[in-house]
């Protein structure tokens, strides 16, 4: 009788130890599932800029575009020509 008692405890325990250690990989499995997902979301934004960055390239690739950018951004202007700077009305 004693021993089915300690067999029984045994089993008990391996069981325990068991549903324990399958919890702890559960729970690991989360942890590194948030921060994959965290990474990747990361990932994606850094590729929509690339993306952003390499259409900005080629258009600017373009010489005509490349100096409308100038004019725009910097207000450039060649020599002789003037720049006119239309404001909207105070209200």
């Amino acid at each position: 009788m004693g021993f089915r008692i300690a067999l029984v405890f045994v089993v008990v325990l391996l069981i325990g130890v068991t549903v324990r250690q399958a919890y702890r990989v559960v729970e690991e499995y989360r942890t590194a599932k948030a921060r994959f997902d965290k990474v990747y979301a990361s990932v994606r934004v850094v590729d929509e800029e690339n993306a952003e960055l390499r259409d900005e390239v080629r258009y600017l690739e373009d010489p005509e575009n490349a100096v409308k950018e100038l004019r725009t951004r910097f207000n450039y202007r060649l020599p002789g020509e003037k720049l006119i700077i239309v404001a909207p009305r105070g209200e």
